[in-house]
């Protein structure tokens, strides 16, 4: 606790000041004030003092000031007006608090939250560019999220799919038609088991009801030891399955031609 008069000169000086600031109340009491603030915040004593003088009080005021080593640190203060027996403004009487293990944890948690949306926004860049598709479930099969990929091959954009659950979407049934039970389904063996599947073959279903051939890996998401969603990446390929069909039904022409052949020169 400090007192001061309105030309901010020091009046008096508690112990807490001591340990505060590090100077001893003899070599603060009739010192300026301006002694224990940085010269870059000399403007704030005047301002302060205008204040006060106007009878205010300035409540959890919080800035920089400097102890008798030189250091800088971060202070609370709380100042309010002295009166004299006829009620006229003759100084003011502040309360400092050390707030800098505070200030120093807000700014690491700021920094450590910057971080992390640099790196979510790292992320969603390359997951959002990424050639092939993209999408997770939680739990309950639901869609949480799904990249650009992904809304142009099933023809649905990720705004019509959030909540709802993609296997009664996009894996419900066979191309015969038969039903596809949600069991069978390899996103729910992966939350059963907890294991990955890589490049599984499958036929996938858009929005305009057509089917298109894919390979998809699927991986369980974990919390802990909980698998709390699965993120699956899959890509088309539907025009190299037709290339290879292409390529079959072209070695079955050969075939029967050179059985042909053979027949003709018996």
């Amino acid at each position: 606790i400090v007192s001061k008069d309105l030309t901010g000169t020091v009046t008096s000086w508690n112990q807490g000041a001591e340990r505060l600031f590090g100077y001893r109340a003899d070599e603060m009491i009739g010192q300026p004030v301006l002694k224990l603030i940085p010269p870059d915040r000399h403007d704030e004593e005047r301002r302060i003092l205008e204040k006060v003088s106007k009878g205010e009080m300035i409540k959890t005021y919080e800035t920089i000031r400097r102890r008798k080593d030189g250091t800088d640190f971060h202070v609370s203060l709380t100042i309010s007006p002295l009166l004299d027996g006829q009620g006229r403004v003759i100084g003011a009487s502040k309360i400092a608090r050390d707030i800098t293990d505070r200030v120093e944890h807000e700014r690491a948690l700021a920094q450590s939250r910057e971080r992390l949306r640099q790196a979510l926004q790292y992320q969603e860049a390359i997951v959002g560019n990424m050639g092939e598709g993209l999408y997770t479930v939680n739990r309950q099969g639901h869609l949480v999220s799904m990249n650009q990929a992904a809304e142009k091959l099933f023809g649905w954009t990720k705004e019509e799919l959030l909540g709802r659950k993609m296997h009664d979407v996009v894996h419900y049934k066979h191309p015969d038609g038969r039903p596809f039970p949600a069991e069978q389904c390899g996103v729910v063996q992966v939350f059963r088991t907890g294991t990955t599947l890589l490049n599984q073959e499958d036929m996938f279903i858009r929005k305009d009801g057509g089917f298109f051939n894919v390979v998809y890996s699927a991986a369980p998401m974990r919390s802990d030891d909980d698998v709390t969603g699965v993120v699956v990446v899959f890509h088309d390929v539907t025009a190299q399955k037709r290339a290879e069909q292409a390529l079959r039904g072209r070695d079955r022409a050969l075939t029967a031609a050179n059985v042909g052949v053979r027949y003709q020169k018996a």
